[in-house]
């Protein structure tokens, strides 16, 4: 049967995911109180309002069966939601510019009743696997990410949607699990509604009994797969590196030593800056909305503050708390590329797979990469407490 930490891991992001879902969906109807309280109780016919949020409900049920179709071919269709919204955004300026003024506040409850509705979709799935759930009966596979449709890129460290094929009855799942390493074998848990999986590498000369208890063979010469590279010598990089000793100081393993105290300063002071670079969007939206009314532009500039000095500052601090944590080094190998945009510029960036006690992890760097990159060396050095935060060497 399968390890009961795997099914602890699940319960954990059944939970994580459902609540993100109910708490869009609250931010989402605050939203529309707040905005449209005043217009719709004026109105005559309040009944409008709710017909434009209903349309709203069919634009989201319509959005997600088009999201599901696309991910079951392949086909990258993360942004999809954003598309729409940023649509309705441009119908709003439209009709705010050519006369019909009147008519554009008709926008918003399509697209709040959207933003509603839409978390609300897969959580009826996620609701629907409780009780598989509870009952800790998840579904199991065994199999790799099916050949050709890793290239729509689940970022390192994010959940994703991706297709996994059973390697026993060629099945494909749509599943919503962490970036996987296309060259490993995987036993995966997942719920069949929402398709929320975790995963686990497997050696290639394991199989598995009718009731999921690994079997080992043995491999002959013949069917062993000889290592695409080789470890490159780290004498050099152990003399400039003095935590790369093969076992990690008592140092790096205690949580209260003084260098990770003082990470964690970093981090906390990283994410009040970046939740300050998010009052700033709000701030900005505020006085946009209110400031043909109110004195709204009051708002901008301490706004533009707030977005600019909390993200930069945000990501300097997450730097410095790398720096601090990430001590060990060892060597990682692309597997894949991830496109990132930064304003009307984007760069290609490594998903790296790494081993650390024989467990295999991928992790995203922010460095830059060519088209070519799949199957280049990189050192990296990543947290003894935490392998999955890493940082480039």
């Amino acid at each position: 049967m399968y390890a009961e930490h795997q099914l602890t891991s699940l319960r954990k992001k059944y939970n994580k995911t459902l609540w993100t879902y109910i708490g869009v969906s609250v931010l989402s109807m605050t939203a529309a109180f707040l905005l449209l309280y005043g217009q719709a109780t004026a109105s005559a016919t309040p009944l409008r309002w709710l017909i434009l949020a209903g349309a709203g409900l069919v634009l989201a049920a319509m959005e997600y069966a088009v999201e599901r179709t696309l991910y079951k071919k392949g086909v990258k269709a993360a942004m999809l939601p954003a598309g729409i919204i940023l649509a309705a955004l441009f119908l709003f300026v439209i009709l705010s510019n050519v006369g019909l003024a009147g008519y554009m506040y008709m926008v918003f409850p399509v697209c709040l009743g959207f933003l509603f509705n839409r978390p609300l979709i897969p959580a009826i799935g996620l609701l629907t696997d409780y009780r598989r759930l509870s009952d800790g009966t998840p579904r199991e596979t065994v199999g790799r990410i099916k050949a050709n449709t890793r290239r729509y890129r689940a970022a390192a460290g994010r959940d994703f949607h991706l297709l996994f094929e059973d390697e026993l009855t060629g099945e494909v799942h749509l599943l919503l699990a962490g970036s996987m390493d296309p060259t490993r074998r995987y036993r995966v848990l997942y719920l069949p509604h929402s398709g929320l999986a975790v995963g686990e590498t497997i050696p290639d000369n394991v199989t598995f009994d009718p009731f999921g208890n690994p079997i080992e063979r043995e491999a002959s010469e013949s069917t062993v797969e000889k290592p695409e590279y080789t470890e490159p010598d780290d004498a050099a990089a152990n003399a400039e590196n003095p935590y790369s000793a093969a076992n990690p100081t008592s140092e790096e393993l205690n949580p209260n030593s003084p260098a990770r105290q003082k990470a964690a300063k970093f981090s906390l002071a990283g994410k009040i800056c970046k939740a300050l670079g998010g009052v700033g969007f709000g701030l900005t939206f505020v006085g946009a909305l209110t400031l043909q009314d109110t004195p709204g532009s009051i708002l901008i500039f301490p706004a533009v503050l707030f977005i600019f000095g909390g993200f930069l500052l945000g990501d300097y601090f997450q730097k410095q708390d790398r720096k601090l944590r990430c001590t060990r080094r060892t060597t990682a190998r692309c597997i894949d590329t991830v496109r990132r945009k930064s304003g009307k510029h984007s760069r290609l960036c490594p998903i790296v797979g790494y081993e650390v006690d024989g467990i295999s992890y991928t992790a995203e760097l922010s460095v830059s990469c060519s088209r070519s990159a799949v199957g280049e060396l990189y050192t990296i050095c990543y947290d003894p407490l935490d392998p999955k935060s890493v940082r480039i060497a």
